[in-house]
Parts: C-alpha cells; structure tokens; sequence
C-alpha cells in the first residue's frame, strides 16, 4: 500500500465528509415533515425544564431523526402523560419524514453534559444549552 504524501489528506476528508453532512441536513424537506418536527420540537421545548441539582437532569434521545443531539430534561418531567404525547408526535414525524431520511449515512449518537444552570436543565456542552 502507498503511503499517503499530501499532509492535509485527513483534513480534506473530514471537510468532504462535513460537506456530505451538511448538505443531507439542508436538503429541502417536505413541508409535512417540517411541520410534524416542528410540532415534536415545540412539545419538548414546552415540557418543565425546571431542577434544583445537577442530578435532576438527564440526556433523552427524544428526538427521532439520530442527527439531532439529545434533549436534557429534568427526570420528573418525563411522566406518562409526557411520553404518551411523545410516542404520538414521534410517530408523526417518522411517517412524514421516512422518505427523506431514509437516504442518510448513519450516525453515532451525539451526546450531551446535562447540568442544572440557575434552575434550568440545559445541555452544558451547546452554547444554547439545549
């Protein structure tokens, strides 16, 4: 096998690979798709953020496209009541957007630094927090 002489090789792959990704995230949705994400999202930003320590929060992979980093909520958030809204919208979104996202590379799952920040669960690792 040949060795590789060109120093910036390596970079020139991750920025290639970026790009791919990029344009995949971009790539124009079906407005059913939009809206139905839209809707998930809404109901998760909704939902008490609310803590007293950092161990009342935790990372919930709520989100159904594997793209998207979890979502940091405190654990007496997530009720019953929650999850059967979250079953119903998630299953919204993937009907409308199975299409679109079935052309994806897979991804590893992004993670996040759920903290208690002045009451509030954020993701300590985003400069949002969530």
């Amino acid at each position: 096998m040949k060795k590789i002489n060109d120093r910036n090789f390596y970079f020139k792959i991750v920025v290639l690979m970026l790009i791919f990704g990029i344009s995949q995230i971009a790539k124009a949705e079906n407005p059913v798709c939009l809206a139905s994400i839209q809707k998930l999202e809404t109901l998760l930003k909704s939902t008490s953020h609310q803590c007293a320590k950092d161990s009342d929060c935790d990372n919930y992979y709520f989100r159904v496209d594997s793209w998207q980093p979890p979502v940091v909520l405190p654990k007496a958030a997530v009720t019953a009541e929650f999850e059967k809204s979250l079953i119903h919208q998630q299953k919204k979104v993937r009907e409308a957007c199975s299409k679109e996202w079935s052309g994806r590379p897979p991804t590893e799952a992004l993670w996040a630094q759920p903290k208690c920040i002045s009451l509030t669960c954020v993701d300590a690792s985003r400069p949002n927090g969530n």
